[in-house]
């Protein structure tokens, strides 16, 4: 018992030291499985974004009909068809292309206040390129993030979002020669 004793008294700092060490790894442990906040995890640059359980390059206009229905209109826009179907907004349209009979670009109008640049600055970090296109002078440039397959036309001053699109995953001259038409690296002089 003496010895014991003798040993605690010798090296309490040490016990003290460990039995906190590994009630904070517990704690720690604990938190996790619990479901403690987790950063979101951007969309892995292999794999497209999903709308509406549409992802581009991969669904094909009987299945986006088959999850949004019949759209209310359809165009031809340089060689895509675009349907186009009802959004929140009274005057815009969600958009979604085809290239063939595949699913290849949504653009979806956002009217929610709670969508702001900052979430996705947040989820994708900088974004490969700004474009600047018909709402410039508005105040609105598209921020894309190419490789993600996302891009937000937003106001990088109140960081409101006017439409989010949704592509599959490419380099930045890819998206610019395909979806970037009517769009500019720089800062336009006259629209």
């Amino acid at each position: 018992m003496g010895v014991i004793t003798s040993f605690f008294k010798k090296h309490w700092l040490f016990i003290v030291l460990a039995a906190l060490a590994f009630a904070l790894l517990g704690i720690f442990l604990f938190a996790q499985e619990r479901g403690g906040e987790v950063a979101p995890s951007p969309t892995p640059i292999s794999q497209s974004p999903l709308w509406n359980g549409i992802t581009p390059g991969q669904t094909s206009q009987e299945e986006v009909t088959q999850k949004l229905g019949q759209p209310t209109q359809t165009r031809t826009e340089n060689s895509s068809t675009v349907f186009l179907y009802p959004s929140e907004s009274k005057i815009r349209n969600n958009e979604v292309f085809f290239t063939g009979t595949t699913a290849s670009l949504i653009k979806e109008q956002v009217t929610s206040s709670g969508v702001t640049l900052s979430s996705y600055l947040d989820t994708y970090g900088a974004p490969d390129a700004l474009l600047y296109g018909p709402h410039a002078t508005a105040g609105f440039t598209l921020h894309v993030f190419s490789s993600r397959g996302v891009a937000a036309l937003a106001n990088p001053t109140d960081g409101t979002v006017l439409e989010v699109w949704y592509f599959t995953p490419m380099g930045f001259e890819q998206f610019q020669e395909l979806w970037g038409q009517g769009f500019s690296t720089s800062y336009p002089q006259k629209f």
